[in-house]
């Protein structure tokens, strides 16, 4: 599988529906990073189409349990989905959120502000786990000497890997299975 050119976009002209939804959402990622983030993702969007998988939002009607932030882009591939998530790590590399929710007692109304405990550093972390587990697939951060726009490439490829292995080990499985019916 040979490694493809994916390049991340300098501005967002046209931005995926779950990437717009990204923006305006306030949760993992500091007010200064969003930009940075949102075109990290449409990125993701743009290359995973090109493959030819799909790639969807969080749909309304599903939720991923209270402890679990929601997903930021659910990809579609062949054998499986995958849910893409994007935080911002802390200064000292830890996950923490850059946003926290109140929700006030007596009115029922909630407000999102500032993490004052969260301090921004302007590293991303994009992790990809199993849909409907908590199953880390793959993770990847920014490292000092390769930001993330670099290893998009690299992530696009081990996904493609891991399908073909999937494939091949779903031949493999009839193959045998013919094998054991013919016995």
């Amino acid at each position: 599988t040979p490694l493809r050119p994916f390049a991340v976009p300098g501005q967002l002209r046209d931005p995926h529906s779950a990437v717009a939804v990204f923006r305006d959402k306030k949760d993992l990622v500091s007010k200064a990073e969003v930009g940075r983030a949102a075109r990290i993702l449409q990125a993701i969007v743009a290359a995973t189409t090109k493959v030819g998988w799909k790639v969807t939002g969080r749909p309304r009607n599903e939720s991923y349990g209270s402890g679990r932030p929601d997903p930021d882009l659910i990809l579609r591939l062949p054998s499986q989905d995958l849910v893409v998530s994007i935080r911002e790590l802390d200064k000292r590399g830890r996950r923490a959120t850059a946003f926290i929710t109140q929700t006030d007692y007596y009115t029922h109304t909630t407000r999102t502000i500032a993490n004052k405990n969260f301090e921004a550093s302007g590293k991303l972390e994009i992790k990809l786990t199993k849909k409907w587990e908590d199953q880390t697939v793959l993770s990847i951060r920014d490292e000092p000497d390769t930001p993330l726009e670099n290893q998009l490439p690299t992530l696009i490829r081990t996904l493609e890997i891991a399908e073909a292995e999937g494939e091949w080990a779903h031949k493999e499985e009839e193959r045998r299975a013919e094998i054991r019916k013919v016995r």
